[in-house]
């Protein structure tokens, strides 16, 4: 953990910096429309399926667009649909003072907040993350907001079909995922996987043995994650997030829980035996995503933190910059008290995935 000590000079750093970014750049939307009385997105603008949709146990439609492109070349930098989510979520906003947010951190790296060490049940603890990281909104409703699917590139293999997709959600915008399935008849175990800090799904795909998975008979959709890069980008969403009661990583945890709903809504995939997986800063978030959906079969996790994370000189607040959930980050990373079986391995998984998969084969396949 780092010292905010001095203090004044990191605050001074935090205005000049935010003096020179938000002299260069503009808080633009990303498109997405709003209802010009509420603000709140619109999730469907075709009142004539409105009660259809909500019928629906997962609501998604899904288009094909061949050839389509996402409009975000560097994930990293794809800021706009966060600083958007603000006026959408404005009514569940919580806001907070510059130095309320630093008064926070400073009580925690003076050893003033104790984390809790009693277990709580496991829907006393989920409450308690979702209310920390203020997505309880989000959470109510998710299967039956739209949640739309694009999907913009297809190939096969001789073991596998891959898709390039584009999920769009009313609060968050559109990101992107690659999904690959096995080849024959399903339906097929699947595994999400959130990769870590500056990387994205086709990176996953490609180091972290994203192939892999359907020679060993499972599916998996591998998400990217916006604004990760431990950069000034991920700085200024994060705080501009934390000031309004939220936090990056809590959007995180619903772009996963996003992916699980679409795997839930696909016919290929056995709905009972979905697994997450994640790396760094991956499992960070998807060490509190599988508290919050007991749903999963099973998880794999290389990495635990307390979620204080501070000080980087150049992202002084980070994803995992959480003060509301370090309280709990012991109950969180205690798994022996998880609904969902889960196995932590070595960060970037350097034991091989030998144990990987032999875990998902055990508690995925019949």
């Amino acid at each position: 953990m780092k010292s905010l000590q001095p203090r004044l000079p990191v605050v001074l750093l935090l205005a000049v910096a935010l003096f020179l970014f938000s002299c260069h750049r503009g808080l633009t939307g990303s498109g997405n429309e709003t209802d010009d009385d509420t603000g709140h997105p619109i999730t469907d603008d075709d009142q004539s399926n409105a009660d259809d949709d909500a019928a629906k146990p997962y609501n998604v439609i899904e288009h094909t667009d061949l050839g389509g492109a996402w409009d975000c070349q560097l994930s990293a930098a794809c800021v706009d649909d966060y600083y958007s989510f603000l006026t959408f979520a404005a009514p569940w906003a919580e806001p907070i003072s510059d130095g309320a947010l630093i008064h926070q951190i400073g009580a925690i790296e003076d050893g003033l907040v104790q984390p809790f060490t009693d277990p709580l049940p496991a829907e006393e603890l989920r409450t308690a993350i979702a209310t920390a990281l203020n997505i309880s909104f989000l959470l109510d409703g998710i299967n039956q907001r739209l949640l739309e699917v694009t999907v913009i590139g297809e190939w096969e293999t001789d073991q596998y079909v891959e898709k390039h997709l584009l999920f769009t959600d009313p609060f968050v915008g559109t990101f992107e995922g690659i999904y690959l399935t096995p080849k024959g008849e399903g339906p097929f175990p699947a595994v999400i996987a959130i990769h870590g800090h500056r990387a994205r799904a086709s990176l996953y795909r490609d180091f972290w043995h994203g192939r892999d998975y359907p020679s060993h008979g499972l599916a998996i959709l591998m998400l990217t994650m916006r604004v990760m890069a431990i950069d000034y980008n991920e700085h200024f969403v994060s705080r501009a997030l934390l000031l309004n009661g939220f936090a990056l990583m809590g959007l995180r945890v619903y772009e996963a829980l996003l992916g699980f709903k679409y795997l839930n809504y696909r016919p290929e995939i056995a709905h009972d035996r979905i697994g997450l997986i994640g790396h760094s800063g991956g499992s960070s978030t998807s060490n509190l995503t599988v508290r919050l959906e007991p749903g999963f079969a099973a998880y794999v996790s290389d990495l635990q933190i307390d979620y204080s994370e501070w000080g980087n000189l150049w992202e002084p607040y980070h994803c995992e910059t959480i003060p509301k959930v370090f309280p709990y980050h012991l109950l969180i990373n205690d798994f022996t008290t998880s609904s969902v079986p889960v196995k932590t391995v070595p960060y970037n998984y350097t034991n091989g995935m030998k144990e990987i998969f032999d875990f998902f084969d055990l508690w995925l396949k019949p």
